[in-house]
């Protein structure tokens, strides 16, 4: 995901509200960082954190993730390398899709945080035992 993506999303923080030296923000908007700075997460770290947290981050078939990625881009989960992420109880219940994910982004919440949301919301049968995540 490019930095200045998030001039796309009307929700995220703008990246002039954000920790950022004023040439930076230049650069990425403007000038040879235009197009170059990338945001990534951390998946394995990911794994370890959520399991800290009593849970499982597993991941669906690459058979599930082609048929997600074959769904309209408005309904579809959110895919990885073809395959769909998964937070997952020990008691079985599960939510898939990661429809929060951009919160890390754009809106400068930490994975931990994204994951301690899921993890509790499955923890107090708020959501569970769906295919999807189902949460804006």
């Amino acid at each position: 995901m490019l930095l200045e993506g998030n001039l796309e999303c009307p929700e995220s923080i703008p990246i002039f509200l954000r920790d950022l030296k004023t040439e930076t923000i230049r650069d990425v908007l403007f000038d040879g960082l235009m197009h170059s700075v990338y945001l990534f997460l951390d998946w394995k770290t990911l794994a370890q954190i959520v399991e800290e947290l009593g849970a499982e981050l597993a991941w669906s078939t690459f058979k599930q993730g082609r048929t997600e990625q074959s769904k309209p881009k408005e309904r579809r989960l959110l895919t990885i390398g073809e395959r769909v992420p998964r937070i997952q109880m020990r008691d079985g219940n599960y939510i898939e899709g990661f429809s929060k994910i951009y919160r890390v982004f754009f809106d400068g919440i930490t994975p931990s945080s994204v994951a301690a949301q899921y993890i509790e919301m499955l923890g107090t049968g708020e959501i569970g035992s769906q295919t999807s995540d189902g949460v804006p």
